[in-house]
C-alpha cells in the first residue's frame, strides 16, 4: 500500500494534525480501502522524519473518529465502507444499490427455517441461490434465496439473467408479490460469512429473514440476509 503524506515543518497546524488530514483524504478519496493495512508507527516516523509520539497522536485521532483501527498483533487497518441506517423494511434497498455476484447454487432438500416458513415438507427440492453484494467495491451483505422448485422451475436460469428479485418473481413466474415479513436476530459470523464479506469470524452479525407471500397470502420465497453490525443498524419510527 502506497500512501502520499506531505507536512510543513512551517506550519502553525500541528503535525499530527496535518498527518491525519492527509490520512483521512486518503480514506475519502479511496486510495485507501476498507480493510488496507496501514503503515506501522515506526515506518511513518522514518518516511516523515518525526517522532514517534506524533504518528501516535494521529492514529489516536482517526481512531476515535472511525476511520482506522487496530487489531492485536496484526497492525491497524482502514474502516471506512458504506453504512446503512434506516428501518428494516428497507432492507431490499440493498438489492438496487449494490452489485450482486451470484456466489453459490444449489439445492436443498431440509431445513428448520426455510421448510416450515415456505410451508414445504423435508424431501420436496427448494433451490438455494448465494448472492454477495458489494457497494463501492466493499461486500456489504451474503444473501440466500430460496425458491421451491415447485413454484420457480429452471430460476437457476433466470437468475443469471436477472439481477432484480421482483422481476424474476412477477415478470417470468407471474406471481404478484403482496407482502413481505421480516425479523431480526443477532448471530455471530460464520466461516462462509467472514469468508465472503472479508470479516473476522465470529464478528457481530445481524440476521434478517424475510417471507415473501403471494396474492393468495402463500408464502413463496424465503430470504436470508447476513450483514456485519458494525456499520448497519436498523432504526424503527415508533407514532
Amino acid at each position: 500500500m502506497t500512501m502520499k503524506i506531505k507536512v510543513n515543518k512551517f506550519s502553525k497546524v500541528p503535525l499530527y494534525i496535518q498527518i491525519k488530514d492527509a490520512i483521512l483524504e486518503a480514506i475519502l478519496s479511496k486510495e485507501l480501502r476498507h480493510l488496507d493495512l496501514m503503515p506501522t508507527e515506526k515506518e511513518l516516523c522514518d518516511a516523515l522524519s518525526l517522532s514517534r509520539s506524533v504518528i501516535r497522536k494521529a492514529y489516536d485521532l482517526l481512531i476515535k473518529e472511525g476511520y482506522i483501527f487496530r487489531r492485536q498483533g496484526q497492525g491497524t487497518f482502514v474502516n471506512h465502507r458504506y453504512t446503512f441506517i434506516g428501518p428494516m423494511k428497507e432492507i431490499f434497498r440493498f438489492n438496487h444499490l449494490a452489485l450482486k455476484e451470484i456466489m453459490l447454487m444449489g439445492f436443498i432438500e431440509n431445513d428448520h427455517l426455510v421448510y416450515p416458513a415456505l410451508n414445504l415438507k423435508p424431501g420436496e427440492m427448494v433451490y438455494d441461490i448465494c448472492y454477495r453484494l458489494s457497494i463501492d467495491g466493499d461486500p456489504v451483505s451474503v444473501q440466500h434465496v430460496y425458491f421451491p422448485f415447485k413454484y420457480f422451475p429452471n430460476v437457476d436460469y433466470y437468475v443469471q439473467k436477472y439481477e432484480d428479485l421482483r422481476t424474476i418473481i412477477e415478470k417470468q413466474y407471474t406471481y404478484k408479490i403482496l407482502s413481505v415479513f421480516s425479523e431480526f436476530s443477532a448471530h455471530q459470523a460464520s466461516h462462509v460469512d467472514a469468508l465472503y464479506l472479508k470479516i473476522p469470524q465470529k464478528h457481530a452479525m445481524h440476521y434478517v429473514t424475510s417471507i415473501i407471500k403471494d396474492d393468495d397470502l402463500k408464502p413463496i420465497v424465503f430470504v436470508k440476509h447476513t450483514l456485519p453490525a458494525d456499520y448497519v443498524r436498523f432504526e424503527e419510527v415508533v407514532r
